[in-house]
């Protein structure tokens, strides 16, 4: 369940609302307000985007007031997570490390190409367009795409396959400006009819459902690697993972505690939590990747088992993309002479 898919719901419920109807200043900016508990990404193309409603009704003091209070009220789950969440703790501000200047025009130039590929020339043919309203839909997709590349992109980016399913999501929101125009295009050229529309509806029936059985695949790989985690674990068990692992332990699910090696500052702490932790079983759980990137994170688990007693849980199963290792403090770490 993501978010993706509802923010981008609310966000063009709130361009049709507030651009495209009239007397519905109120509900459009609420539905524009709650797009910022679905998608913190959203906040900055938001706010422009409410910049130029209160600027459109610069004369008229009631329909500004209704699109402030409308929009303060559809944020206030995002406000209050905000009030409770300390967002600029030492914690939040590790998470930096995944913006990267270095990195920027190769990230640009691979959406650039997704963005053409994902529907022939879709990026050129839809900004260039011309339609009502466009300018400010439009201005609001320059912006992501000049903001998103900054984020680090998945390690498999060079895959453009991959690129697209995983990181288009992250546009949805977005790209409705150049859906319009890409219609508006083909209406005036290759669909004149409906009779023309039905090859072109089936090649994209076709293309969407091949999609959707290779991301099944991979939900099905993670609920398998989800449900060996639990069955093999129990709610007063200590998880050490890392970033790729942890997201497959939910306490909606089910509580565990974790213990994030990349969340911890050194190998130290690591083990210092290993020690002090007294309420039941200790894991050690990690995908196996092959990746450069992953050769830190695997040399810390490694360091971990080379210093505790352990048992492999999942030695019987086959074809599982998983380590569970069960440790024992029957001895403790020697941690003099790490570095």
């Amino acid at each position: 369940i993501m978010s993706d898919i509802p923010a981008a719901f609310f966000f063009l419920l709130s361009v049709w609302l507030l651009l495209f109807k009239k007397n519905y200043h109120f509900l459009g900016a609420i539905a524009l307000g709650f797009t910022l508990s679905l998608r913190v990404a959203l906040v900055p193309f938001s706010l422009l985007y409410l910049l130029y409603i209160l600027w459109q009704r610069k004369n008229n003091g009631r329909e500004i007031l209704l699109s402030l209070s409308g929009f303060f009220l559809g944020s206030f789950p995002f406000l209050y997570y905000f009030y409770q969440t300390n967002l600029f703790t030492v914690t939040y501000a590790h998470n930096i490390k995944t913006i990267f200047l270095k990195d920027y025009f190769s990230h640009a130039s691979d959406y650039f190409l997704s963005f053409i590929l994902i529907y022939p020339l879709m990026l050129i043919i839809g900004l260039f367009q011309r339609y009502k309203k466009g300018l400010i839909l439009k201005s609001i997709f320059i912006l992501a795409f000049l903001l998103f590349p900054l984020i680090e992109m998945h390690p498999a980016h060079h895959n453009y396959f991959i690129l697209m399913v995983l990181y288009q999501r992250y546009f949805l929101f977005i790209m409705a400006p150049l859906l319009i125009g890409y219609s508006i295009f083909l209406a005036r050229t290759i669909i004149t009819n409906e009779i023309r529309f039905i090859p072109i509806f089936l090649a994209m029936a076709i293309g969407a459902f091949a999609m959707s059985s290779m991301h099944q695949n991979v939900l099905n790989e993670n609920y398998t690697i989800h449900k060996a985690i639990y069955n093999n674990t129990s709610e007063d068990s200590l998880l050490i993972t890392d970033d790729r692992t942890e997201k497959f332990v939910h306490n909606i699910f089910g509580k565990r505690k974790t213990l994030n090696i990349e969340t911890v500052q050194d190998i130290y702490d690591i083990f210092h939590h290993i020690e002090i932790f007294r309420s039941g079983d200790i894991f050690v759980i990690y995908k196996e990747e092959y990746e450069l990137e992953r050769e830190k994170s695997e040399n810390i688990f490694n360091l971990i088992l080379n210093h505790y007693p352990f048992e492999d849980i999942l030695s019987r199963e086959k074809g599982l993309n998983l380590k569970i290792f069960k440790i024992s403090k029957v001895a403790k770490a020697n941690i003099s002479g790490l570095n």
